[in-house]
């Protein structure tokens, strides 16, 4: 029914995400997603600019078990003390779902899948079939939850177009990570820090 990977990201790594998040407020927008304050940060719109998002979207690809599925949209999520979201589904044509936690520093917002409860834990990615399996987020009590929200789609689903931009950041990315058995941690060679023509909305 799910997937825990504990090490999906390193602590450098999900700190990275967090200091992708807060370097592009512009950004930005609110989340309709739950009750309390959220701001999600859309990684599909980045993904050309920085190399980390290209690696991160190539891993999340290879963890899914649905057969021709890739990921359609990604957020970075900013979820404030008080938020909370209610059992729900996701939408009808998203194949897999993912989740991965990138800090440890609040109280409470515990992901809930089906009757199981898994505790936050930075770097642990949870992965599950959202569409068919109820989840949601048990109320965050104090500070900041990060994580990365992944959703996956059937390619049979979608344009030519869209299809093509999807294998091709599978394939031509990392292509050594071809024989990466799923479920290890697979940012070995994440280089750190690429700003590229970003940087100067980072200072």
């Amino acid at each position: 029914m799910f997937e825990v990977v504990d090490g999906f990201l390193t602590d450098e790594q999900c700190d990275w995400f967090v200091e992708l998040f807060h370097a592009h407020p512009e950004e930005q927008s609110p989340g309709a997603s739950g009750r309390g304050p959220i701001q999600v940060l859309d990684a599909v719109a980045l993904y050309p600019v920085y190399k980390e998002l290209q690696f991160l979207f190539a891993a999340c690809a290879r963890q899914s078990p649905v057969e021709n599925s890739f990921v359609d949209y990604m957020h970075v999520v900013q979820r404030g003390a008080g938020n909370s979201l209610g059992t729900h589904f996701d939408f009808e044509d998203t194949v897999y779902s993912g989740i991965i936690v990138l800090n440890n520093d609040f109280e409470g917002g515990e992901t809930f899948v089906g009757d199981e409860i898994i505790e936050p834990k930075k770097g642990r990615g949870m992965f599950f079939y959202g569409s068919t399996v109820q989840h949601g987020l048990n109320m965050i009590y104090d500070g900041d939850r990060y994580t990365i929200a992944a959703w996956f789609r059937d390619t049979a689903s979608v344009s030519e177009e869209k299809m093509t931009i999807a294998r091709k950041r599978e394939t031509e990315v990392l292509p050594p990570w071809a024989m990466t058995r799923r479920g290890a941690a697979l940012f070995g060679g994440f280089e750190k820090m690429v700003k590229r023509e970003a940087e100067g909305r980072r200072e």
